[in-house]
């Protein structure tokens, strides 16, 4: 553990901390929590023939070093082109992961004709405090025929 004495970093003999304000002649600095950081991959397959079903494979994971409490991922289905109204949303529960550890699910839809923007975005609510909260979104384009 690292500890302030006087105004220089000094690197303290292990020894039982009872307070966070001084212990001998050691102050320790509060160290912040390891955080999770979640990562959602999606991956769609591709209709081969007219009104064919098409699955959406969405992957959540922690790629951080701290433990991901419950959270949520929403899958979101739009227009590809203007007006991008939103047409359907899915919510899945997550639940907690550690570090490294993978939550995968799948939805089946079928597509009309036309071009849809599909995202999913772990957290959509930005309840889990991460390492990184740009990485919480994919997004593919899906093509019915």
């Amino acid at each position: 553990m690292f500890y302030l004495f006087g105004s220089a970093p000094y690197l303290c003999p292990d020894v039982e901390v009872r307070s966070s304000l001084a212990t001998g002649q050691c102050l320790l600095l509060e160290l912040a929590e390891p955080r999770p950081d979640l990562t959602v991959s999606l991956k769609a397959s591709i209709p081969s023939a007219p009104r064919q079903d098409v699955s959406l494979s969405t992957m959540v994971k922690n790629i951080g070093p701290g433990s991901a409490p419950p959270s949520s991922c929403d899958v979101i289905i739009r227009n590809a082109r203007p007006p991008r109204q939103e047409l359907r949303r899915y919510q899945e529960a997550i639940p907690a992961l550690d570090p490294g550890d993978a939550f995968t699910f799948m939805i089946t839809v079928k597509p009309g004709f036309g071009a849809y923007e599909v995202c999913a975005v772990a957290d959509p609510k930005n309840l889990v405090v991460e390492t990184d909260e740009t990485n919480n979104r994919s997004c593919e384009t899906v093509t019915g025929k």
